[in-house]
């Protein structure tokens, strides 16, 4: 993947975050980022609790991603947070799965290599 200047965002302001928003972020027991469903911010500790998406087939992203259960949650704190995900969309009216663009897919990921090679992860 070739990452371009332009693919690489990440000037996120703790107050643009909002309950329900979908963010992807480092989790740092694993050294992995995830796609999250906002479920509580701690203004004090500038840090949100989230729920992860899981992928919806074994390592297949083309098939998306769904809402993993209720007991997989964390606190991420600010510094973590790589994107506000925009694109974030259920693939259909009750279907249980969500994708994203491959445009923003490909930004998160290369914020995310970028951040890890300058050592601010």
């Amino acid at each position: 993947m070739k990452c371009r200047k332009n693919q690489q965002s990440r000037g996120l302001e703790f107050s643009q975050l909002k309950n329900d928003c979908v963010i992807a972020c480092l989790y740092e027991e694993d050294g992995k980022w995830y796609f999250v469903k906002i479920l509580e911010l701690d203004e004090e500790r500038v840090e949100v609790k989230v729920q992860f998406f899981k992928q919806a087939g074994e390592d297949k992203p083309q098939r998306g991603f769904q809402l993993s259960t209720k007991k997989d949650v964390a606190f991420v704190p600010m510094t973590n947070i790589l994107k506000l995900v925009e694109s974030f969309k259920k693939s259909s009216s009750r279907a249980r799965n969500f994708h994203v663009s491959q445009e923003e897919l490909t930004t998160i990921a290369c914020t995310f290599s970028r951040l890890m090679q300058d050592g601010q992860l």
